[in-house]
């Protein structure tokens, strides 16, 4: 199974990723090799008032980087897998972003060369993978950033636990909890590595305009939700074929709950939300339609007093 990446345009992405799942069929291993070339020619460059400033280089390009990766990995029954990655990383900086942010790289020179390492696991008891209603979801993460000797290698070890739980309450209501965990052994990893609390899918929904660059946090989200429309199958009158013209269509109504405290957190002096409790709550619906495309629109407020409509594409 061979995936090729050919974007052209502001920023540029050039690779391919290859996956063997049968490389050794008796004790269930698999194999994933890829590579790809990134430019880039904006890229976040520092966090003020917890929110992210962006560089862009204009005519030449903020980051070029390269990346190799080799990714043998076992599947243990039906519900495990393991994941073992080493990878390479030669990301180069335009020289402007030094003068910006004395911690961006914190190396001389705008060169970045280092290995990755990386264990994961995942035990996925999951109904369906983009949006379950039933069952659990557990995945550990090991990672250290740094091997070898490159005179520009960072030292960052962290651990990462995610769990889910999904449980049908009666009827058509439903609960969903989340608990995500980061712990980090460094103060002072270089800023494009530092990501923590906003970034990727951990966030507490009402926060969605604000990070904390934090090396340690824990992360709660919980759902109850009602099906206003139970998952069903809809024809399109106009299209007479039947694959292209049936669609699988879902309404639920939620009530959320998310909070989060994150610490060891690198010097920000417009920071304001450092070694805090943070919580925001609020209601939402959430489309589920063709190939399990999730569209959310969520309203709530935070501990600040700030409302907001927020939408995403993701469960």
């Amino acid at each position: 199974n061979m995936t090729l990446t050919l974007i052209s345009g502001y920023n540029q992405n050039y690779g391919f990723f290859y996956d063997m799942p049968y490389l050794i069929d008796k004790y269930n291993v698999g194999l994933k090799v890829g590579a790809a070339y990134k430019r880039d020619k904006e890229i976040a460059f520092s966090t003020e008032a917890n929110k992210i400033s962006y560089f862009n280089a204009g005519n030449e390009y903020a980051k070029q980087s390269v990346n190799l990766f080799v990714e043998p990995y076992c599947r243990i029954g039906h519900r495990n897998k393991l994941f073992v990655r080493l990878e390479y990383s030669d990301a180069r900086f335009n020289d402007t972003l030094a003068f910006l942010n004395d911690d961006f790289v914190n190396v001389k020179g705008s060169c970045f060369r280092y290995f990755t390492l990386s264990a994961m696991f995942k035990n996925d008891f999951r109904d369906e993978q983009n949006y379950p209603l039933n069952g659990h979801y557990l995945e550990l993460l090991l990672e250290k950033n740094g091997l070898f000797f490159f005179e520009t290698s960072p030292d960052v070890f962290y651990g990462k636990i995610t769990a889910d739980l999904y449980l049908p309450i009666k009827g058509r209501w439903y609960w969903a909890s989340n608990l995500t965990l980061k712990m980090s052994n460094d103060y002072d990893a270089p800023y494009f590595l530092n990501q923590g609390l906003g970034y990727r899918n951990d966030y507490v929904r009402t926060y969605e305009l604000y990070v904390v660059d934090a090396m340690n946090f824990a992360l709660v989200k919980n759902n109850l939700k009602f099906a206003i429309l139970n998952p069903t199958t809809r024809y399109l009158p106009l299209i007479k074929n039947e694959r292209f013209g049936k669609i699988h269509i879902a309404l639920y109504a939620n009530i959320f709950f998310d909070c989060a405290y994150s610490w060891k957190i690198p010097e920000r002096p417009t920071s304001f939300l450092d070694n805090m409790f943070i919580f925001g709550t609020g209601v939402g619906l959430d489309f589920v339609t063709y190939y399990d495309k999730v569209l959310r629109l969520e309203y709530g407020i935070n501990d600040m007093g700030e409302t907001g409509l927020f939408m995403h594409f993701v469960a």
